[in-house]
């Protein structure tokens, strides 16, 4: 047995019924107690927590709706013969209010308006939440709907949505959002994060509000029109822990495309099919979830047949007529069928809750039982033991009687009721002693596992110890070593300073050698060689002069440049920054004329109004002489707001041109940078080459 949530009755101009049933929940025998756990997992602590506190303020609440709604609308609606628009609110953030200690609450305001005259069709509130002051939001996630009534059209209607903050002291709106229902497609839900303008306080300060609307239209505004595309509404059946009535959540909502089933001329092609249908949650609608479900096409009777072309026909011209036979036979059917389902959800609902407390019942006595069964097996072990004592007792009894005489004229001489009383005491004598022993042994077991547990202890100390000790001796070892590092480093670089020492005088010995060779007129003492070191000492001080000279005046044209490019920066900046002052200037000119056009639009409108009203010939032709003069400052108006837009755009080719110019001049300054600072690398490479070149002269 399944519950339907809603039953869709779309007649399609081609004559065929289309009926969609969505399933909230399966009832089975056998699953209802998965069921049950399922609904208590996706209440939750925090849902019942929020139950709680809606319970709370159930009268204030009362008292808020009652002010909100007129007196004249009836809440308890069919979806079939009107239609509604569907709001669900998720979350809101950015609740700031201006004292932080005080508590705030959160209240969204949903009202029907007429676009003629802005009175108030329908309205309604949620439930207050508390603002969180930490993160200064509020979850709502509850479900507003806005009926739309019968012989109402959508485009006469607005929806305004309002964000309110309430405390003891004030009630402060921080959000307001209007839109007209037929802006929504129908039965798509749409998923909205609708945001404050700006205030003073700064951008952080916005107030968002995340929400899903829908709009379904009346069966009269489908019907006639071919409506291929139908909205499926998936529900949870959730119990309520202040109501004895479970309560249907709406979990989810998906679009059927029902096109497969027919061909192009509007017959039954398949006839059934089964669908696979992407719902969205409506909690979270960046997730999505999975309906399997089946859709039936069949083709009326003939009389049915005729009555729904002359339906269609009507519904061309005319709205439908509300009276028809058919469509009120399927509403008392649908609603006979809903009574049925709630009678069959609260009979479930009570048999699950009496399997619950069944099965509640059944594990705790299961567990008495099972305590009961161990205590017996206890006396009954107890009772062998003491009977085999007694067994043991009376042989030992006959046999010390039959070998002492005096033992057993001591016996004889005792009455049985002496007898038992002595047998009773040394019973509980005994008892006595098992028990002491049983008190020793578990001692005794207690004491030689804490010996075990010593001796454990003693040898993990030793092996400690011993560690110990390796790491002292290692340690001691180590800082011997750390002593001696100073002296070996002195010693390293003593011997690096004499290595170098030995490697120029190495080298330049050689050079000399060569030079010799070269020359054959050189002296060969020690004054021909130290002449020759000084030469070449002063040819390589000279060159590196020179290399020091070229690498401070590339430094200085380095310099010279990174201003020259940090000028052109700051030019290229000034010049946007113009232009976007420049285009943001007549952007505002040109919103200022639209909006001057739109106001003239209005004016013109509204006169033509009033002379169909009045139909006098002299006004006509006064009006007409003004709107002929409204008509050429609107085309100048026009004019000059093509003129701001064309010099917008030379505005914004200008931005684009000096961009590009800003871009190909940073691109050229980057190469010329990189190339020099290439010359300034190779320039200290061949200074630091010719600084480790000269020798050392003392």
């Amino acid at each position: 047995s399944k519950r339907p949530s809603h039953v869709f009755f779309v007649n399609s101009h081609e004559g065929f019924h289309v009926t969609i049933l969505t399933v909230a929940a399966e009832y089975d025998q056998n699953t209802n107690v998965d069921l049950a756990q399922w609904a208590r997992f996706i209440v939750g602590e925090e849902e019942l927590r929020i139950a709680a506190a809606k319970q709370k303020q159930k009268e204030q609440e009362q008292q808020l709706q009652l002010s909100l709604k007129p007196d004249d609308v009836d809440t308890n609606v069919d979806v079939l013969k009107e239609g509604r628009v569907r709001l669900i609110f998720h979350r809101a953030r950015g609740l700031a209010s201006s004292s932080p200690t005080a508590v705030a609450n959160g209240v969204v305001l949903a009202k029907l308006l007429r676009s003629s005259d802005g009175a108030v069709v329908y309205s309604c509130s949620t439930l207050r939440c508390a603002i969180d002051n930490w993160d200064v939001s509020c979850d709502i996630n509850e479900e507003l709907v806005l009926p739309i009534a019968q012989g109402r059209q959508a485009e006469e209607l607005i929806v305004q949505i309002s964000l309110m903050a309430q405390t003891k002291e004030y009630s402060r709106e921080l959000l307001s959002l209007t839109f007209k229902p037929v802006a929504l497609d129908p039965f798509s839900p749409a998923h909205v994060l609708a945001r404050s303008k700006n205030s003073d306080r700064g951008k952080g300060s916005q107030a968002t509000l995340a929400l899903t609307a829908a709009h379904e239209p009346s069966l009269e505004n489908l019907r006639g029109h071919n409506q291929r595309f139908l909205l499926l509404e998936l529900k949870l059946l959730v119990p309520e822990p202040t109501s004895a009535v479970p309560k249907l959540k709406p979990v989810a909502v998906g679009n059927l495309d029902l096109r497969p089933l027919l061909d192009d001329d509007g017959a039954s092609s398949l006839g059934a099919r089964s669908y696979h249908v992407d719902m969205r949650p409506l909690v979270s609608p960046h997730l999505t979830a999975t309906l399997e479900l089946n859709a039936r096409l069949w083709r009326p009777s003939n009389d049915e047949h005729k009555i729904l072309r002359e339906a269609c026909k009507e519904a061309t011209k005319t709205s439908v007529n509300a009276t028809d036979g058919t469509v009120e036979a399927v509403l008392a059917i649908a609603r006979d069928r809903e009574e049925v389902n709630a009678h069959l959800a609260r009979e479930y609902t009570r048999r699950a809750e009496s399997l619950e407390k069944a099965s509640a019942d059944v594990e705790s006595l299961t567990r008495q039982l099972e305590e009961v069964r161990r205590e017996n097996e206890e006396l009954r072990e107890r009772i062998e033991e003491e009977r085999e004592m007694w067994d043991d007792a009376a042989k030992r009894a006959e046999s010390n009687a039959a070998a002492d005489p005096v033992l057993e004229a001591a016996l004889r001489s005792l009455s049985s009721q002496q007898i038992v009383a002595r047998l009773q005491e040394t019973l509980s004598r005994y008892r006595n002693e098992r028990a002491t022993v049983d008190e020793l042994r578990r001692r005794l077991q207690a004491a030689s596992a804490e010996i075990a547990r010593a001796q454990r202890d003693r040898q993990r100390l030793e092996e400690l110890e011993r560690m110990h000790v390796g790491r002292t001796e290692y340690h001691h070892d180590l800082q011997e070593k750390c002593a001696k590092l100073p002296k070996y480093e002195a010693t390293i670089k003593s011997q690096e300073k004499i290595i170098a020492k030995l490697e120029t005088v190495f080298h330049w010995s050689f050079r000399f050698r060569r030079f010799r060779i070269a020359d054959p007129g050189v002296e060969l003492g020690s004054s021909g060689f130290w002449k020759f070191l000084c030469r070449e000492s002063l040819k390589k001080a000279s060159k590196s002069s020179g290399m020091l000279s070229e690498l401070t005046r590339l430094k200085a044209a380095n310099d010279i440049l990174k201003a020259e490019i940090k000028e052109l920066k700051l030019k290229s900046r000034t010049r946007a920054e113009e232009a976007n002052r420049e285009n943001m200037n007549s952007r505002k000119i040109i919103e200022a004329k639209d909006s001057e056009i739109r106001e003239l639009l209005r004016a013109i409108t509204r006169e033509e109004k009033l002379a169909e009203l009045h139909g006098q010939q002299a006004a006509r032709e006064g009006k007409t002489h003004e709107e002929g003069k409204l008509r050429v400052e609107i085309d100048q108006l026009e004019r000059v707001r093509d003129e701001y837009a064309q010099e917008n755009q030379i505005m914004e080719a200008r931005i684009k041109s000096l961009e590009a110019q800003l871009v190909s001049n940073s691109k050229h300054y980057g190469r010329e940078i990189s190339a020099l600072k290439v010359q300034l690398a190779k320039s200290k490479a061949s200074v630091s080459s010719n600084a480790l070149d000269e020798p050392l002269i003392e």
